[in-house]
């Protein structure tokens, strides 16, 4: 029968361990614990080495873990909100998002835009704008050219002229050029040598000669008013002609501004389509200039996001 084998000294362990007092053990621990003091130097630097090398295989491992947790987190902050989904593409471009169904009322949408879709948004701000600067600029002209025509309407009835008929164009040359010779008579001083007389007496008879012109083109109340064709007669003529000439003006200058009106129309027309394109509502009225620039603000915040999204509400 085998015998056990005895249990070491505590003199004995204190001497094993290089005069370190250890904690009692049984024969076989301190015999494993003997057994490892024994190993080798190469042993003992493989040992290391190991410990090392697994080390650097721990921190690649850890490295590459929070290399991939950081990109699924930018990953998942890209992504649409939690509570909407994708709907459809507008032919724009721009990405409509709609809430999940049974997402709360009020939830958050995101619109996901392209880059050419923010370039175009902000080439049809910029559109916009030029055009609501230019036909501002033309609409009050439009403005002031009719309040004129409506003035020198007012003077001409004033002078005599009948408010139910409309003054024939060819009133206008004579009259043109009757207070042109109007002009160079009043001028001409008061007292005058034997040249001015004969000045006076020139421009005199062409006054009188543009009255034989003007007597047909005119109605018979005005001349009625300006008899007879003294100085004073003749200054009431001048007012009336001075208001058939300004009218003539005004009326031509509306006809521009008409044309300019339509030629605005067809500019916005344009627009409009460039801004449905965008998923954007261009204004019912043509030249309604407020609901233009509100239209551009809101083409300058749709191509004014680096992101190429934008938060919009639920509605």
């Amino acid at each position: 029968m085998p015998q056990a084998r005895p249990v070491a000294s505590d003199a004995d362990r204190t001497m094993q361990t290089g005069g370190v007092e250890m904690p009692r053990r049984s024969g076989y621990v301190f015999a494993a614990m003997g057994r490892k003091r024994d190993r080798s130097p190469q042993q003992a630097r493989n040992s290391v080495a190991s410990v090392a090398q697994r080390d650097r295989a721990a921190r690649r491992t850890a490295r590459r873990a929070s290399e991939v947790t950081a990109s699924a987190d930018q990953a998942i902050a890209n992504l649409p909100a939690a509570d909407v989904q994708i709907e459809n593409v507008t032919p724009g471009g721009v990405v409509v998002s709609a809430p999940v169904e049974g997402a709360p009322v009020g939830a958050p949408r995101r619109t996901l835009v392209d880059a050419a879709t923010r370039a175009r948004a902000a080439a049809v701000a910029d559109a916009v704008r030029d055009a609501c600067a230019f036909a501002e600029e033309r609409l009050a002209v439009a403005v002031t050219t009719r309040d004129e025509q409506q003035m020198a309407w007012l003077v001409l009835c004033d002078r005599g002229w009948p408010s139910s008929e409309s003054v024939p164009p060819r009133t206008i040359a004579p009259a043109r050029a009757w207070l042109a010779h109007w002009t160079t008579f009043v001028a001409m001083p008061v007292k005058i040598g034997l040249t001015d007389r004969l000045r006076l007496r020139s421009v005199q008879q062409r006054l009188a000669e543009a009255e034989q012109m003007l007597r047909p083109a005119l109605p018979p109340s005005l001349w009625q008013l300006v008899q007879p064709l003294d100085d004073t007669g003749r200054a009431t003529l001048a007012h009336a002609l001075h208001a058939i000439v300004r009218l003539d003006d005004a009326t031509a200058q509306a006809e521009i501004a008409t044309r300019e009106k339509a030629a605005l129309r067809e500019r916005f027309s344009a627009l409009a389509a460039d801004a449905a394109a965008l998923g954007l509502d261009p204004p019912q009225a043509p030249l309604d200039l407020d609901t233009w620039r509100a239209l551009a603000s809101a083409a300058l915040e749709l191509a004014g996001h680096d992101d190429g999204s934008r938060e919009i509400d639920a509605g």
